[in-house]
């Protein structure tokens, strides 16, 4: 228990996962339309994390990351080789720890989190981690209706046992319904995470709709819609880049930017949102602001040919 005099003269940090973006033990809600790159943005963050590599300019700390993919697991060999093709991560990592794996795992087990035994199973699995990603929420709540709000509730308790036995963020792949722009069921989502973020993608200036086959040169763009405890990060938007692998099948990667400078704490005082917000005018942050300009400049201006389109063997989720 604290009192006054402790309140007072103790001010919070925000311990930050990626700086700015995502943080530390924390749950973040992400979650767009269907097929707009909802898994190829989570799968980025997560491999970004694990290899310790900063994320479109924001220093991560570095640390192990589970995916478990409930929905379409075998979708991700594919993703996984595309972005090493493009980011070269874990050569890289290969050359700075030579004979230690990178501490990333991708679980294609079904997840059940309306199921008891299902979670202690899960529990038994996960070791102490920085990331953990569950890719979809709607295909991990089982049994659970995700208009229910008393049963969201009850997710949300599972999450914070997976927070609890891990130290992870927990970042929860979404969808988007029909209508709106809010993530889909009830109030409980808006107000059971601490971090939601809005994910668009756009092509030529115009919003790509629901299952567009992904051009080289799309953007992707991510809103901040909910920070608690921080200032709302600015758009980030994100050139999409289509990589060939073998058999013919192009695969999306998000192109990254170069960033220097390690994880920080944000120390908050009631002058806090202003100082954030007059930092974009530092050098560091106008160049980034910069690029995210010539991104959407490019994305305005991009002239897409029918070579440039995915071809039907690739996916998009």
């Amino acid at each position: 228990m604290q009192g006054m005099e402790e309140l007072m003269s103790e001010q919070s940090d925000v311990d930050w996962l990626v700086e700015g973006v995502l943080p530390a033990a924390g749950r973040v809600l992400l979650y767009a339309d269907s097929g707009v790159g909802k898994s190829f943005t989570a799968l980025d963050i997560a491999l970004h994390v694990a290899m310790g590599r900063p994320w479109q300019g924001h220093a991560v700390k570095q640390g192990p990351v589970y995916y478990l993919a409930a929905e379409n697991p075998d979708m991700f060999y594919g993703r996984v080789q595309a972005w090493e093709k493009h980011h070269k991560g874990a050569a890289h990592w290969e050359k700075s720890n030579p004979g230690v794996k990178v501490p990333f795992w991708l679980d294609p087990s079904p997840l059940d989190l309306s199921a008891p035994g299902a979670m202690d199973a899960l529990l038994a699995k996960l070791g102490p981690a920085h990331l953990v990603v569950i890719d979809t929420l709607l295909t991990a709540l089982g049994s659970w209706d995700v208009k229910d709000t008393s049963k969201s509730y009850s997710a949300l308790d599972q999450v914070n046992r997976i927070i609890a036995h891990t130290g992870a963020t927990v970042l929860l792949v979404h969808h988007k319904p029909d209508q709106g722009t809010h993530p889909m069921g009830g109030s409980a989502w808006r107000g059971g995470t601490q971090t939601r973020i809005y994910l668009t993608r756009q092509r030529g200036g115009r919003n790509v709709g629901e299952d567009g086959d992904f051009h080289d040169g799309d953007t992707i763009t991510l809103k901040c819609q909910k920070m608690s405890g921080a200032p709302r990060f600015p758009d980030v938007v994100i050139p999409v880049r289509l990589v060939k692998l073998k058999r013919g099948l192009s695969v999306p990667v998000l192109a990254s930017e170069k960033v220097k400078g390690r994880p920080r704490r944000v120390h908050l005082t009631s002058a806090t949102p202003r100082v954030l917000r007059l930092v974009k005018d530092a050098p560091t942050r106008s160049a980034h602001a910069e690029r995210q300009a010539r991104y959407r400049e490019r994305a305005k201006l991009a002239k897409v040919t029918p070579s440039d389109a995915v071809t039907p063997q690739s996916d998009a989720v």
